[in-house]
């Protein structure tokens, strides 16, 4: 959806909106599995922006994919964490039967 809205902004000749709609659509596109945003994202930089606009494009990106891999990260640790606690439990003799 904020594919054709970026479109229909870039469209009308407003290419700063059609940028800003990229910009936060970004925060919920990993770039491995939604490489059609990531690549029309790139192109549309390439044909509309310059040097700064196309380096802060990739920047996010690189910030988009480290907070993807971070997350995957954490979340195993918790389950871990949660599973010692549960096996600790369990030991102890608190849990309910």
């Amino acid at each position: 959806m904020c594919l054709k809205y970026a479109e229909l902004e870039r469209s009308v000749g407003e290419i700063e909106r059609s940028r800003g709609v990229y910009v936060f659509a970004s925060k919920f596109a990993h770039p491995r599995s939604d490489q059609d945003f990531w690549n029309k994202w790139r192109e549309f930089e390439v044909q509309r922006g310059n040097e700064d606009t196309f380096r802060e494009m990739l920047r996010i990106k690189r910030s988009v994919s480290a907070s993807y891999i971070q997350t995957h990260f954490i979340l195993p640790m918790q389950k871990d964490q949660t599973d010692k606690a549960v096996t600790i439990e369990r030991k102890v003799g608190f849990a309910s039967a």
